[in-house]
């Protein structure tokens, strides 16, 4: 029974234990979740001397508030205030300009709900600082000084309010954290095929922070090229080539003698010609198609026997009054006469003729079929016969009454009548009207160009039915037609002028005249001839030129006066 009042008592003080825990942590839970929060973020992530930058405030968990007080308790000798502003829509602001509290040595907010019966239960952004970073300020992590004022912050309740603060550090750095290009590279060495190279510190220009330490480059290697190699002949030996490095030029390995190769036979000989029955022939040299050079020398063909054509030259018929010739049998190759022809007698039945006399009937005239008459001996073979006139025979002329169709009116193709009894042999035909057969008559508002004013080449009209057959063309401004008005010469007293480029056409001034510099006065007996003022640098001389002489004698004299009384001065000075 005590056993079994133990085991009781055990199992009840662990189910209280572990109902504790499950509550605890309930709790634990709640709470967290309801603790209100302040959190802070940054405009940029690193800032530099002489930068503005934004501070944004958000809240989360808002319990319902009647009064927030917080704000930045910021590092002065760093940073500076620059603006402040109330972001929210459920509280009102009782700050102003950048919210500098001199006794809080603060940024201060003090926020008070809109609708203060109820409060204001917004969370998100409810304000944002502007703090701008002094030229002189010194590099490093600075807190914002995020706080609440507890005494000044509560709920609905009338209750003080704690808050959870998430403010991250401003961090004050070189600009070379956003810019590198104020970077550079001291001691950079580059690698060499043989050698490792040094990248090379990277130092800040700003202030001298090395941003990244030399590293090894390791040496690249040769870059492996066979350079004069040379591919042997039959005539040269050969070079395999050097192995040298295409990056920095050194020999690895030398190359070798590559020996000759053999002649190679072309397939074709040299100088090869067929035998004829004039000339021997040759079968032609066997030659290196490399270099030419003779490998086999080549033989000798004996002439060949004449051809004989297949006609015979110089063949002629016997005639009426000359006699013939069998002709010669030639070689159809040389020409030369293998066998020699022979002559046949004259044939009085052989005769060359030829028609004369001979004359076509018309519808007005007999006609005759011609006389057949020997060329050679001139003997009528035959006479001819007379051929009666033919009504239908008619010699046709030119056609008449012939007109072109035109646009507005038929043509006529013409009648064709005979040249020798005038009889229409043929009636013509009406040629239709054609709509686009336009006859061109002479340009019409045709304008020549000036340089006022474009031409124009004219409108081609038909003469018949008055239609625009071509439109005409706009012609270009000609060039303006200028003379030199209003020129002027200088002189010694007056600026001249070049004078204005005016078209003689128009009147436009083309291009406008520039002055011409003074002359130089022509001075003569210290006036200038041409205008008659004085020079300034004439010295009058007097006669015989003693004036100048005379008034050195009076500047002799002055001096030596001056020097008396001054000696007579001291003297009695000295005296008394």
């Amino acid at each position: 029974m005590k056993k079994f009042v133990r085991i009781t008592a055990i199992f009840s003080a662990v189910l209280v234990i572990a109902a504790l825990l499950t509550a605890f942590s309930a709790f634990s839970k709640v709470s967290a979740a309801s603790t209100p929060t302040l959190t802070v973020t940054q405009s940029k992530e690193n800032v530099h001397p002489g930068d503005t930058f934004t501070l944004t405030v958000s809240i989360s968990n808002n319990p319902g508030l009647l009064f927030l007080t917080f704000g930045f308790k910021i590092d002065t000798s760093v940073f500076e205030a620059v603006s402040a502003e109330n972001l929210s829509s459920g509280f009102s602001d009782r700050m102003s300009g950048n919210h500098w509290s001199t006794s809080d040595k603060a940024v201060k907010f003090v926020l008070e709900p809109k609708d203060l019966e109820n409060g204001s239960s917004e969370n998100g952004k409810i304000a944002s600082v502007t703090l701008k970073a002094k030229s002189d300020a010194k590099f490093g992590d600075y807190s914002a000084g995020l706080f609440v004022d507890s005494g000044n912050t509560f709920d609905k309740s009338q209750q003080s309010v704690k808050f959870s603060l998430s403010c991250p550090d401003i961090k004050v750095n070189c600009i070379h954290h956003d810019d590198t290009s104020v970077i550079k590279t001291e001691g950079y060495v580059a690698a060499t095929c043989e050698t490792a190279g040094k990248t090379g510190d990277k130092i800040c220009t700003k202030c001298g922070e090395t941003t990244e330490y030399s590293a090894s480059i390791p040496a690249l290697g040769h870059d492996k090229q066979t350079v004069n190699a040379k591919v042997p002949t039959c005539e040269k030996e050969g070079y395999s080539g050097d192995v040298e490095c295409r990056r920095c030029g050194k020999t690895l390995e030398k190359g070798h003698t590559v020996a000759k190769t053999p002649h190679t036979a072309s397939s074709k000989r040299k100088d090869a010609k067929a035998a004829t029955c004039t000339k021997e022939g040759y079968t032609g040299d066997v030659v290196c198609s490399v270099c030419g050079t003779v490998m086999t020398k080549g033989t000798t063909i004996p002439k060949t026997a004449h051809t004989a054509a297949s006609k015979r030259s110089g063949v002629k018929d016997a005639t009426c009054t000359k006699e013939g010739y069998t002709g010669d049998v030639v070689c159809s190759v040389c020409g030369t006469v293998m066998e020699k022809g022979k002559a046949t007698p004259v044939d009085a039945n052989k005769h060359n003729t030829t028609v004369t006399n001979k004359k076509a009937a018309t519808c007005g005239a007999e006609g005759y079929t011609g006389d057949t008459v020997c060329r050679d001996c001139g003997k009528t073979i035959k006479t001819g016969t007379v051929i009666p006139a033919d009504e239908n025979a008619h010699v046709p002329g030119e056609p008449a009454n012939k007109k072109d169709a035109t646009c507005g009116a038929d043509g006529y193709t013409g009648d064709i009548t005979c040249t020798v009894c005038g009889k229409v042999i043929e009636q013509g035909t009406v040629i239709p009207a054609d709509a686009d057969k336009h006859v061109p008559g002479e340009p019409t508002g045709k304008k020549d160009a000036t340089c006022k004013a474009e031409g124009y080449t004219g409108d081609i009209t038909c003469t018949v039915c008055g239609k625009v057959i071509e439109r005409g063309k706009a012609i270009p401004k000609t060039e303006h037609k200028t003379e030199t008005r209003g020129e002027k010469a200088a002189s010694c007293h007056e600026e001249g002028y070049t004078g204005d480029l005016v078209c003689t056409v128009c009147g436009q001034t083309v291009k406008k005249g520039e002055a011409i510099a003074k002359t130089e006065h022509t001075f003569r007996g210290g006036k200038c001839t041409v205008c008659g003022e004085i020079d300034p640098d004439y010295v009058q001389q007097t006669d015989g030129g003693i004036g100048p002489v005379i008034a050195l004698a009076v500047s002799v004299l002055i001096f030596i006066a001056a020097a008396v009384a001054l000696g007579f001065f001291i003297w009695k000075k000295r005296r008394s």
